[in-house]
């Protein structure tokens, strides 16, 4: 599946149309497909009215509607300023070949089928419009919306200035970027991709799914040692953070790492007993023993140091040949012109983001243009449906779980991906496995009665329930 914006969604729709497809002819699989999602989601109703708008979204309501009324339900249509385009005509026929009345009765409707706007809706809605939608909302019924809820913007999920609330939005062919926004959500309700058989989109956000996941899990290696099961050092914490550094350290250790390494100031009771020191003047000075550096496979910096190192950080950076994790600290604003030709990855929330990529656009267009402008970096964009990508490669993990929203969640986040970067693994895929697992992680754990509300949870969770391959094999809910 794959988040796209509306005029992606126009050029594949029109790239479909040139390779012999009608655009009726797609009405009528959208018809049917959603028909099965109705029948599975609204058992016991019997009553269903359709809402609907001139266009071709009110032409796929009403292609559901018709495949309803073969299947028993009770169907009437509202269609108040009538039908403009040739392929919603045709369906208002049909609906009526069936016996299918229109009434302005919306009062005695178990489920409304709405299908007023398409994603092409813009700009403001018409009084008459937006008063039809609020009547709607407050009739207090559930609501299915075609595609889109009406007045809501597609791409960027803002109502305007008002839209319906749904509690099912049959999204068709692909999700709407606009979907990703926190605004959406109260009017989306459960979003459902309708799969109508379009081929993979040139562009748009591919949704990483457990199915993708599991591809990706290298076998084990019961022969390797244990510099080739991963060796990571890191340089976190501090003296008013030092948390940061355990966390990221037990992140790494829990996600299966061979050997873990910490530069630490002069304070080594905090330090998992796995994990070998290194007094950060040695490191700075360069007088680490060889025979420790050579095992160095991957290093993480950043989470808790805060920018008393940010001299000391940025010529390690600009010389070093290791795989890189940047987070947090290690985030100054000047850190992309040092890494953009490095094996890396960069794992900012929003405001990190900010700090180091200035571009008005919204979250989704400055990911893509980051990505565009730097395409050797491998951007870890953290926050409700965390964007992963590289280069062209564009990816979500479509979970927003408020358990993750607890302090140091990031920084075991971290040492998970540099657990993974440490073995080998590439840091798209590093990237990707370690953000799926820690979202999933939550809800995982609400289904065995269990809850996340620290972020030390994530971590005894990691290894509680088996390790992230066994969580990635056991996930069946995305």
């Amino acid at each position: 599946m794959f988040v796209l914006s509306s005029s992606d969604i126009r050029f594949e729709e029109e790239k479909l149309f040139s390779m012999g497809q009608t655009p009726l002819a797609l009405m009528s699989i959208v018809g049917a497909m959603s028909a099965l999602k109705f029948i599975e989601d609204f058992k016991n109703v019997c009553k269903v009215v359709a809402v609907c708008g001139k266009g071709n979204n009110a032409g796929d309501a009403l292609a559901l509607l018709y495949n309803l009324k073969l299947k028993g339900y009770d169907c009437s249509i509202y269609q108040p300023w009538g039908a403009a385009t040739e392929e919603c005509r045709v369906q208002r026929e049909l609906c009526r070949s069936l016996g299918i009345e229109e009434t302005s009765d919306l009062k005695s409707a178990d489920v409304i089928v709405e299908g007023l706007l398409g994603v092409g809706f813009y700009g403001n809605l018409r009084e008459e419009t937006l008063k039809l939608i609020r009547e709607i909302n407050n009739l207090n019924k559930p609501i299915v919306s075609m595609d889109i809820p009406a007045g809501l913007n597609s791409d960027t999920g803002e109502p305007q200035p008002d839209a319906i609330r749904a509690a099912y939005t049959y999204s068709i062919g692909f999700l709407k970027r606009g979907y990703l926004f926190r605004q959406s959500y109260e009017y989306t309700g459960k979003v459902i991709v309708i799969d109508i058989g379009f081929p993979p989109p040139e562009n748009g956000l591919k949704i990483f799914t457990s199915s993708d996941a599991k591809t990706l899990i290298k076998k084990k290696d019961d022969f390797s040692h244990k510099v080739e099961k991963g060796s990571l050092l890191v340089w976190a914490g501090s003296k008013q953070y030092p948390g940061a550094l355990r966390l990221c350290l037990e992140g790494a250790l829990n996600m299966g790492v061979g050997m873990s390494f910490s530069i630490v100031e002069d304070e080594f009771s905090i330090l998992p007993p796995e994990t070998i020191p290194i007094a950060e003047r040695d490191f700075i000075s360069n007088e680490i023993d060889e025979k420790i550096s050579k095992k160095f496979r991957a290093v993480l910096i950043g989470p808790g140091l805060t920018n008393k190192r940010e001299t000391f950080i940025k010529e390690f950076v600009s010389k070093t040949s290791l795989p890189l994790i940047l987070d947090a600290d290690a985030l100054f604003p000047d850190i992309v012109d040092l890494i953009k030709d490095k094996e890396v990855v960069i794992t900012p929330h929003e405001g990190e983001f900010r700090r180091i990529y200035k571009n008005d656009s919204d979250r989704v267009e400055r990911f893509e243009a980051f990505l565009e402008q730097f395409p050797n970096i491998t951007l870890v964009l953290k926050g409700p449906n965390t964007l992963v990508g590289k280069g062209s490669q564009k990816y979500v993990v479509p979970i927003a779980d408020c358990d993750l929203a607890v302090a140091g969640s990031g920084d075991v986040l971290s040492g998970m991906i540099g657990a993974l970067l440490s073995t080998g693994y590439d840091t798209l895929t590093a990237s990707l496995l370690a953000v799926f697992v820690h979202a999933i992680i939550p809800e995982i754990a609400r289904q065995k009665n269990m809850r996340v509300t620290r972020s030390s949870d994530l971590i005894k969770l990691l290894k509680a329930l088996g390790g992230f391959e066994n969580i990635i094999e056991s996930c069946d809910f995305i």
